[in-house]
């Protein structure tokens, strides 16, 4: 029994040194992390809630789940952690062939493309009349809004991404494919739909939903320098759109949910252990709840200090250690800014080109670009083609 006694006060001591040493090594900070502002005027993170009110998804985000269907492409949100029951998805199975043509249409020289793939031909060509359903449905409607909730900190709502990736994609075959058979007015509005969806995405709060968004923006732009113009009005704000504030705004919302749970549940969520496992779980939270707490400020602190220091960052200078996270995304958002830049004035020259049927001998601001020190260079050939590149290029 002594030593029994002995042991437990051991053990009890052994504790208050671990908690001692950890309190010294984990000072409390001064100041709060829910209090500090953010860069790109996203304000403190106790403000977060009042941007991302709780909402259902939207008529349009209802329609265009329904119309989806007769694609077997499959829109719905999964709900309180539980998934649904598999489905067969064709389109899952074109994936690998439309990648590959999508990759060797961009990057082919000249704004010619070849014909789909045959099963990739074959799909759109039986689903022409859901897929132009759909399409006309985007066109039509301000993006889609999914159902979110910040507030459900365990199992938020999200859009079904790869839902929404296997729709983007038939429509980027599609737009190619319009495009190859020269109808370059409904490749435009085929874009038009993709980008639709991804103005939906960039408005979540999760920063996976805005990297999918980012992604729908890159497949726009590389299809987009294959079309002739008019070039659609909407392409203007596409142009201007600004990545840099969703990117943060997903990596805030990500350190918000992280701190406020850690500040709820220190010592991890609650089960159905019975009694004596949340008793042991509540005993917990008082040794580590200090510690994980500080945790979690430090990480909030270092993550807004990320984002700040890519504000301030220009344009092509580098932004830190290119395999690190989230430096990595930062740079290649910031890369992409540059080859939009550079198709929205290839985009000029081809509507200057369709006055006159050749390429105008020059264009004025067409050198400018928003990376300090390089310019566009555009020259003109004798056999009637031209050039239009980043000068010096970029690196990577």
């Amino acid at each position: 029994m002594r030593r029994l006694l002995l042991l437990a006060g051991a053990i009890v001591v052994v504790t208050m040194l671990l908690w001692l040493a950890g309190r010294a090594c984990f000072a409390p900070s001064q100041k709060h992390e829910e209090d500090a502002a953010w860069a790109y005027g996203l304000g403190r993170l106790r403000d977060l809630p009042k941007r991302y009110p709780s909402h259902e998804a939207s008529t349009n985000a209802v329609d265009v789940t329904r119309l989806a269907i007769d694609l077997d492409v499959d829109l719905a949100q999964e709900t309180g952690g539980v998934p649904r029951p598999p489905r067969a998805n064709p389109v899952r199975k074109l994936r690998p062939a439309i990648r590959t043509y999508l990759a060797n249409a961009v990057h082919a020289p000249g704004d010619a493309v070849d014909a789909p793939p045959g099963e990739v031909a074959a799909f759109l060509a039986e689903h022409d009349a859901p897929l132009a359903a759909l399409r006309a449905q985007l066109n039509a409607n301000a993006p889609p809004r999914w159902t979110s909730d910040v507030q459900e900190l365990f199992d938020p709502p999200r859009p079904n991404l790869g839902g929404v990736s296997d729709l983007a994609a038939l429509l980027a075959a599609d737009a190619l494919d319009r495009h190859h058979r020269g109808n370059d007015a409904a490749a435009w509005q085929d874009l038009d739909a993709i980008w639709k969806l991804g103005r939906g995405l960039l408005a979540e709060p999760d920063p996976f939903s805005t990297m999918s968004g980012l992604s729908t923006a890159q497949t726009v732009t590389g299809i987009a320098a294959k079309l002739s113009p008019p070039v659609p009005l909407w392409w203007r704000t596409f142009a201007a759109f600004d990545f840099e504030r969703p990117m943060a705004a997903g990596f805030q919302y990500q350190v918000w949910r992280n701190l406020l749970f850690t500040k709820r549940h220190p010592a991890g969520e609650p089960d159905d252990d019975g009694a004596f496992g949340e008793a042991l779980r509540r005993g917990a939270e008082v040794v580590v709840g200090p510690f994980r707490v500080e945790q979690a400020e430090r990480y909030a602190a270092s993550m807004r200090e990320r984002v700040a220091r890519f504000a301030r960052t220009p344009p092509c200078a580098s932004a830190g250690d290119m395999h690190a996270f989230p430096d990595v995304l930062w740079m290649r958002m910031r890369r992409y800014d540059i080859e939009r830049e550079g198709v929205s004035s290839l985009l000029i020259l081809k509507e200057a080109r369709l006055a006159t049927n050749q390429w105008p001998p020059s264009w004025p601001g067409i050198e400018h670009s928003l990376c300090a020190g390089r310019t566009w260079s555009y020259t003109r050939a004798a056999d009637g083609s031209m050039r239009l590149a980043l000068t010096p290029p970029l690196r990577g």
